[in-house]
């Protein structure tokens, strides 16, 4: 591994020379700082679900819902801490001085069929939260305006063609144009006019953006607590227990609300060097965890809700302060759409660094894709089901489960993949940079050779090759061959007669290793850990399933056939925070009494 010394640790960034040199240099840089970091991280975990909590309390009860709500946030912080520790189980990024992204261990660690299980539900649950979060933006952007204006207008496509304008809401349809027409609107437009560009950035060029979303999220959280107090608590409204009714709600919605786990490598790829991850990790779940607890009590004491209302219908209704309601519209703009650009960019960098595709290719995907599909889906409800339980089923396999089973797998595994690298300044040009990358992969590969041709003539078996990615193979005494074609497995299990030199280095790495999940903890008491995280989340998991197929089950009965109305569809709404933030002038009138 090619490495030279920081000139500017504040400045200096990493370029993959295990990647292609034109597509390394469309990474970002190491610059994001350690308050950059603590807005990332909040705005990822809190955003959507704060407001979502209130039903979860009231319909489920303050006892399992605080448990479960700590709960899930310890299992998060070990999620993503075992999920770094692997990061570091890289040669050549013991110090994340590399990048490895999600993606990339899956592919290191799994068998093929494995990464490609893997990959499908990592596209198709962040495609899908994108999608979503599009919806819900454009959508309620369309009824601000509406109700600033009095009306709104969209381009109608069919099935006839030409501009319609409506003054009023649709009856319990999401969409104020209803579910008859497909339309591009004016709110869809303008919010692709804001979110497409910034999608293209690089993670550390969104910082500031994350920043502001951050102080906005505490000023609105801040002016929601005032009118909830103002509005007079009622205990009555916040049973201790009662599972029996929105069970499903409690047990899904708190756990999806810590659906960031799988976003976090990106973060470590590109945060400074003076930023503590431990630190960082833990402060952002703990204020995330009292900020759910706090909008879960006190909101569920100050309104009552109905099925299939939330807490931003309540805090726009007609009888609370008029800044409330103005702020309660700028909630998703402020709070959900920031969120959108940053899913995308966890896409893209995937795609690049497994080389599934180009630049080109990979910001469509990454990018283009979601805007596309919500188009084709803004009217109406026509997407909820599909995007309620897809976010039911991927959210707590990717963020919980399959980070538990990476560090396993690499705690069971010696570590043997060397990753090429160089570090580079920020005055560095592109050319200039990849230069230096293709230069450090001829190098790594001579080194590879010349490795080789000594143990040939020491009479040893086994030896190093060089993957069509860079990455160096060791497999010392061992007649297992790296799979070809296809992604070449990074890491092997340890053969019997490895030499005592790997082994007396492997154990030397665990000593010395920058970062440990657990450090109080034995390899073996960790192991047990991630264990039990995995049964626990897995038995929440599938009884949040349970209930909302229950729910779902029940409804129909009642109805002899008829297909669920919406309150059946809230109930899956509820397990996806991302379809609960939604205002309906027409669900405002019809609740105005219980406020």
């Amino acid at each position: 591994m090619v490495e030279s010394q920081y000139k500017q640790e504040s400045a200096a960034y990493l370029l993959n020379g295990h990647l292609d040199p034109n597509i390394a240099s469309n990474f970002g840089k190491k610059t994001i700082s350690p308050l950059s970091s603590y807005a990332l991280l909040l705005n990822n975990i809190t955003g959507p679900g704060l407001v979502a909590m209130c039903v979860a309390y009231q319909h489920g009860g303050w006892l399992p819902a605080t448990s479960l709500l700590f709960g899930a946030a310890v299992g998060s912080l070990l999620s993503a801490g075992f999920l770094v520790e692997t990061m570091t189980r890289f040669h050549g990024n013991e110090h994340f001085e590399g990048r490895v992204e999600f993606m990339e261990m899956a592919r290191a660690l799994f068998p093929r069929w494995g990464y490609y299980i893997v990959f499908i539900l990592f596209l198709f649950n962040i495609t899908t939260s994108n999608v979503s979060a599009i919806l819900e933006s454009a959508q309620t952007l369309d009824q601000t305006i509406l109700m600033v204006f009095g009306q709104v207008c969209a381009l109608e496509l069919s099935p006839d063609f030409g501009v319609v304008c409506v003054t009023e809401s649709s009856i319990d349809i999401d969409s104020v144009f209803g579910e008859n027409i497909e339309y591009v609107s004016v709110g869809f437009v303008a919010l692709a006019i804001i979110s497409i560009p910034i999608g293209f950035w690089n993670l550390e060029e969104n910082m500031i953006i994350q920043i502001f979303s951050f102080i906005a999220l505490c000023v609105l959280l801040g002016e929601f607590c005032v009118q909830f107090f103002n509005n007079g608590l009622h205990p009555e409204y916040l049973p201790v227990s009662s599972l029996n009714h929105g069970a499903g709600a409690t047990l899904g919605s708190i756990l999806f609300n810590f659906a960031f786990v799988v976003t976090v490598p990106s973060w470590v790829n590109e945060k400074r060097k003076d930023v503590r991850i431990h630190e960082t990790l833990s402060s952002t779940i703990s204020t995330g965890t009292l900020m759910f607890a706090l909008m879960g009590c006190v909101g569920a004491m100050a309104y009552q809700f109905p099925n299939g209302a939330d807490l931003l219908t309540k805090l726009s209704m007609p009888s609370q302060w008029f800044v409330t309601r103005v702020l309660a519209q700028l909630f998703p703009p402020l709070v959900l759409v920031p969120g959108i650009p940053i899913l995308s960019i966890i896409v893209r960098y995937n795609l690049l660094e497994n080389r599934v595709c180009g630049p080109f290719v990979g910001n469509m995907i990454a990018v283009v894709l979601p805007w596309l599909i919500a188009f084709l889906t803004m009217s109406g409800n026509k997407l909820n089901i599909i995007l309620n339980w897809s976010g039911l089923l991927t959210v707590v396999p990717l963020n919980f489960l399959i980070p538990c089973a990476m560090y396993l797998i690499s705690r069971e595994s010696k570590g043997v993949c060397k990753m090429t690298s160089i570090t580079t300044t920020l005055g560095d040009s592109k050319e200039e940079a990849a230069a230096a990358a293709a230069a450090a992969i001829a190098k790594e590969k001579q080194e590879v050779m010349m490795k080789n041709r000594r143990r040939d003539s020491e009479g040893e078996s086994g030896g190093c090759t060089i993957s069509w990615r860079s990455t160096q193979i060791c497999n010392y005494g061992s007649t297992e061959q790296d799979p070809s074609p296809g992604p070449p497995r990074k890491y092997h299990h340890q053969p019997k007669n490895m030499p005592k030199e790997e082994e007396e280095e492997d154990d030397f790495q665990d000593a010395v290793a920058p970062f440990r999940v657990l450090p109080c903890l034995s390899r073996e008491q960790s192991h047990t850990v991630a264990w039990i995280v995995i049964l626990v989340v897995s038995l929440i998991n599938c009884t949040a399933i349970f209930f909302a197929v229950s729910e779902l089950i029940r409804t129909q009965d009642t109805q002899d056939g008829i297909p669920p109305p919406p309150p059946a569809e809230g109930i899956l709404e509820a397990l996806n925070p991302s379809r609960r933030v939604h205002v309906n002038s027409t669900i405002l009138s019809k609740y105005g009494a219980h406020a």
